[in-house]
């Protein structure tokens, strides 16, 4: 009787373990990616030999939207190459909502200087501190290629339209890192 007393406990422990470890985020596996530029990113979009492998860009974090403070979600940041959503834009990224590592938060009421995004350490990062974020490039190659619209900025502010056909993608994977 002891003895499956002793069992019973030690499989209760073992799966409350489990189950309360999960929810804590395990970022060992979120290396930094290598710099790659906006153009670069849609070229790789259509290379699946590019598929899987860890990248990164740099810029400044924004919002271009009202954003739903419900803290189970994720919420879309646009990355561009200048604060205050100036320059070109890189890319939106998706973070979940929350004040842990690569996590955004935002209280109910807010300005911009209360936006925080934190890094792959934990730690709080401002809407005009520069940022790296490293993700993998995740494509759907089991879809067709599609049209697709990026646009860029030369020094003189003039806006160049670039289309390529490449596979859906997403970035998946989000480590943030201030950037050097």
């Amino acid at each position: 009787m002891k003895k499956n007393i002793l069992k019973l406990t030690v499989y209760v422990l073992l799966i409350t373990l489990a189950t309360t470890s999960c929810d804590f985020k395990n970022n060992a596996h979120l290396t930094q990616g290598s710099e790659i530029t906006q153009a670069q990113l849609y070229e790789y979009s259509q290379d699946t030999t590019k598929a899987g492998k860890r990248y990164s860009f740099t810029g400044y974090f924004s919002l271009n939207e009202d954003i739903d403070l419900d803290r189970n979600k994720t919420v879309h940041l646009n990355i561009f190459t200048a604060p205050d959503g100036k320059g070109t834009l890189i890319y939106p990224v998706m973070l979940d909502f929350g004040k842990h590592a690569n996590e955004f938060y935002a209280p109910d009421k807010f300005t911009s200087e209360d936006l925080k995004l934190f890094d792959n350490a934990g730690n709080p990062l401002g809407y005009k501190d520069k940022i790296k974020v490293s993700f993998t490039l995740d494509l759907f190659t089991d879809r067709a290629r599609k049209k697709m619209l990026y646009f860029t900025s030369d020094d003189k502010g003039f806006v160049k339209k670039h289309e390529v056909y490449a596979y859906p993608f997403d970035l998946k994977d989000i480590r943030v890192d201030r950037a050097e």
